[in-house]
C-alpha cells in the first residue's frame, strides 16, 4: 500500500468516526482493499434471498442467476448468511 493511500485510508476511517452521517464514497482504488464478495452462476439457484439483504444494493438479477457489482461491494457478508446453497464467497 502507498503512503498516500494510506493516509487517505486513515482520514476516510476518522472522518466515519467523528462524523457517521456523512456518506462517504470510497474510491476504486481503496475499495480493492476491501474483498469484496462473488457469487457462483454454477452453484446459485437465482432463489433471489441474498438481493434484499445488500445495502449498498450490489446485487442483481443477470441472465437467470444472480450477480454483485464487486466495486460496489461493502464486505458486509449478509448475503453470505443468507445464501441456502452457499454460491456466495470472498473474492481472493
Amino acid at each position: 500500500m502507498t503512503k498516500h493511500l494510506s493516509q487517505r485510508l486513515t482520514n476516510t476511517l476518522i472522518l466515519c468516526i467523528l462524523q457517521p452521517e456523512i456518506l462517504i464514497r470510497i474510491s476504486t482504488e481503496e475499495r480493492k482493499l476491501i474483498m469484496p464478495h462473488r457469487i457462483d452462476p454454477d452453484v446459485c439457484i437465482a432463489c433471489g434471498a441474498c438481493e434484499p439483504e445488500c445495502p449498498e444494493s450490489a446485487i442483481s438479477e443477470k441472465d437467470g442467476t444472480y450477480v454483485i457489482d464487486e466495486p460496489k461491494c461493502s464486505d458486509d457478508g449478509k448475503c453470505v448468511e443468507v445464501c441456502p446453497v452457499d454460491a456466495i464467497t470472498k473474492v481472493a
